[in-house]
């Protein structure tokens, strides 16, 4: 429900937005928008649909316009980079943000006007298992919320399970005992290679013995599950890491 809300106070938004561009920004985007048509050959007529006003029609006209999109950007493959560099030319005399790269195609191909779901340009790079969200001056926090619900198969399938770690004092005082743990059975390692130092290899035990000597159970049982704890906060770390 409250996903519903965001989206039409978003959509609100854009559609203003869109609005004003056709009626009041007219010399902005209709020079370029008949050069694009002219340019690429697109003959058929500019109707000037507003989709969002044909509710009983949305679906249709928008699985239409799709088609013809689908269809004119295979017979202009080579001519793509041209097509979206002269579409960002006109994008950028209105001061749109590159989320409205679909909108102003979906007009100069179809006639139809429909404004982008949300105020944020979603870039990603599957290479370096990145996501980007470029924002803009009309860029709220329910654009932001709506954009983030709207990756969330891209990032599943990304990034899989892996998601953000906010510590709390338990992490802390956990990752500041697995440190001192390293560092006690490294110093233990490195002294048995030593001439000067005799000292001896120390178990776990005797290194979680250091760790917590003011526990009040220092019983050999107790250390076993303060090892047993400490191992699998490792594990937790080697995995959020990797």
């Amino acid at each position: 429900m409250m996903e519903n809300k965001k989206f039409q106070k978003v959509f609100s938004k854009n559609y203003l937005k869109m609005n004003r561009i056709v009626w009041f920004n007219t010399e902005l985007l209709m020079p370029g928008i008949l050069e694009i048509r002219k340019k690429f050959e697109i003959k058929e007529e500019l109707p000037i649909i507003d989709i969002s006003k044909e509710k009983n029609n949305f679906n249709k006209l928008f699985k239409e316009s799709d088609q013809k999109m689908d269809a004119f950007f295979e017979n202009i493959e080579k001519k793509l980079p041209d097509f979206y560099r002269d579409l960002g030319g006109i994008r950028k005399n209105l001061q749109l943000g590159k989320e409205w790269n679909s909108t102003l195609a979906r007009f100069a191909i179809c006639g139809i006007f429909l404004p982008p779901a949300f105020s944020v340009f979603i870039h990603e790079d599957k290479d370096k298992k990145i996501i980007t969200f470029e924002l803009n001056k009309d860029t709220t926090m329910d654009d932001l919320c709506l954009a983030w619900k709207n990756t969330e198969d891209i990032r599943k399938k990304m990034f899989g399970k892996a998601r953000a770690t906010f510590p709390n004092k338990k992490t802390i005082d956990n990752f500041a005992n697995l440190t001192k743990y390293k560092e006690i059975k490294y110093r233990s390692k490195t002294s048995l290679n030593s001439t000067h130092d005799q000292e001896y290899k120390k178990s776990d035990l005797d290194i979680i013995g250091e760790i917590y000597p003011d526990e009040n159970d220092i019983t050999q049982e107790a250390d076993k599950k303060r090892l047993n704890k400490l191992k699998v906060s490792e594990s937790r770390l080697k995995k959020i890491t990797s």
